[in-house]
C-alpha cells in the first residue's frame, strides 16, 4: 500500500468516525428543520429539553405589517434563538436601490422563554437609541413578530429619513 493510499484510508476512517459521532448527536437532537421526525415548513421549535438546549428557527421572505399603509419589508430573513445562550440571531438580506444586496446580522437578548413563546430585545443595533426592536416568537401559531418602536433618543438626536414610529410586523413567506 502506497503512502498516499494509506493517508486516504486514514482520512476516510477519520471522516467516518466524525460522521458516526454526529449521527449520535442527531438522534438526540433532531435537525433544526425537523420536528418529531417531520420536515418543518418555515418554523421549528425544538424542545423543551432538560439541558436547556432548546432552539427555535424560523425563516421568511418579508415582514408584513398589520397596518396596510406600511409597505412590507422585503427582507429574506432567518431567525435562530438559542435558550442556553439567551440569544436570538436574526440574519436578513435586503435589496439595495443600487441593485445589489446587503446582509445584516442583528443580535437580540432573550428576556423571556416559556414553552409557548420567546421574547427578545435588540440590544446591539446601531440605531438602538433611535429605534428599539423586539422579537416575539409564538409557538401556538408558529409566528414571528417584530415590534419596532421609537427609542429613547427618537425625538432628539435621530437623523433618519423617516421619524421612528411604532409598527408591528409579522414574518411571512
Amino acid at each position: 500500500m502506497s503512502r498516499v493510499t494509506l493517508i486516504r484510508v486514514l482520512v476516510l476512517v477519520f471522516l467516518g468516525a466524525v460522521s458516526a459521532a454526529s449521527a449520535v448527536g442527531q438522534a438526540r437532537y433532531p435537525d433544526p428543520w425537523q420536528l418529531n421526525g417531520k420536515a418543518c415548513d418555515n418554523f421549528c421549535w425544538n424542545g423543551p429539553y432538560s439541558d436547556n438546549s432548546d432552539e427555535v428557527r424560523a425563516w421568511g421572505n418579508q415582514w408584513v405589517s398589520e397596518n396596510r399603509s406600511e409597505k412590507p419589508l422585503e427582507w429574506v430573513t432567518n431567525v435562530r434563538c438559542i435558550k442556553a445562550q439567551h440569544l436570538c440571531i436574526v440574519a436578513r438580506n435586503q435589496a439595495l436601490s443600487s441593485g445589489g444586496t446587503m446582509t445584516n446580522i442583528d443580535l437580540y437578548s432573550v428576556r423571556e422563554w416559556s414553552n409557548y413563546q420567546v421574547r427578545a430585545n435588540e440590544e446591539w443595533g446601531m440605531q438602538s437609541n433611535c429605534e428599539k426592536d423586539t422579537l416575539l416568537i409564538n409557538r401556538a401559531d408558529s409566528s414571528v413578530s417584530l415590534l419596532s418602536a421609537p427609542g429613547p433618543e427618537a425625538d432628539r438626536s435621530c437623523r433618519t429619513l423617516l421619524k421612528p414610529k411604532t409598527v408591528l410586523y409579522k414574518l411571512a413567506q
